[in-house]
């Protein structure tokens, strides 16, 4: 069972790193965010990312970012599908400190959905999305 900070790749065509930014809900879905590399000359890519340097996690090799745009919602069924059949591979976990940085910024996002933002806060302990 996926948990807060689990990390995949695979799970894609372009072989990006998947963060786990949930708990499993009731219906067996989870929040998920993507990694990809940072472009910080791109408009979209510093106003619509968290940055994630490569020291922050092993799988990240140059600076990164979280596309804040990207962020979805899967069945937990299919990310443990795509793991058993070797499509997708189990990576390092996130840290915390990273974890709760992307999960802050998923949340202070305007253009993510309010059940993500929701599902995102529960796994953090909070009753409502916090917004800064």
């Amino acid at each position: 069972m996926s948990q807060p900070g689990d990390t995949f790749d695979g799970f894609d065509e372009f072989g990006h790193l998947f963060v786990v930014v949930s708990e499993v809900m009731e219906d067996g879905r989870v929040v998920v965010a993507n990694l990809m590399s940072h472009y910080p000359e791109r408009r979209r890519h510093s106003s619509a990312c968290v940055v994630v340097e490569p020291r922050e996690h092993p799988w990240v090799r140059r600076p990164s970012c979280v596309n804040l745009e990207r962020i979805r919602i899967v069945y937990e069924s299919r990310i443990q599908a795509e793991l058993a059949q070797g499509a997708a591979r189990v990576d390092p976990r996130c840290n915390p400190n990273l974890l709760r940085r992307i999960q802050t910024g998923i949340i202070a996002f305007p253009a993510v959905r309010p059940e993500l933002k929701a599902a995102i806060s529960e796994s953090m302990g909070q009753s409502d999305p916090v917004m800064p």
